[in-house]
């Protein structure tokens, strides 16, 4: 009996190690584009097509002048750096993630969502 409980334990553990493994690899890295920047989804970013990872997007800028408009576009929520230029090239690495919560917007910016898929990135080149 004491040999079928060590191999237990052993399967139990080998199965363990591999769940913390695959937890804990790092996000892909791909490469975009901005698009724009939104107060409620922070950061849109036109996702290179060779990583189909966004959604279509066709949406007034919080300027009314401009719209963001895009075939593979995420919404970058963790990163509010509108400073970023629309045109820029970015390489990131990115992970989902679940909404916008904790975003707080002046009532005159844009009050509907895009339907992008939210993502939290890393930038790890913006001289691209």
């Amino acid at each position: 009996m004491p040999n079928f409980y060590h191999l237990l334990m052993g399967v139990l553990l080998m199965l363990g190690l591999t769940a913390c493994t695959a937890r804990g690899q790092q996000p892909a890295e791909v490469s975009g584009t901005v698009l724009g920047w939104t107060c409620r989804e922070g950061l849109i970013i036109e996702v290179d097509q060779q990583y189909p990872i966004g959604r279509p997007v066709c949406t007034t800028h919080e300027n009314h002048r401009d719209a963001i408009v895009g075939r593979n576009a995420i919404a970058a929520v963790n990163n509010a750096d509108f400073r970023r230029r629309q045109g820029q090239r970015l390489r990131f690495r990115y992970a989902p993630a679940d909404s916008v919560a904790g975003r707080v917007c002046p009532g005159w910016h844009q009050r509907q969502p895009t339907g992008l898929l939210y993502f939290t990135i890393q930038i790890t080149d913006s001289r691209l």
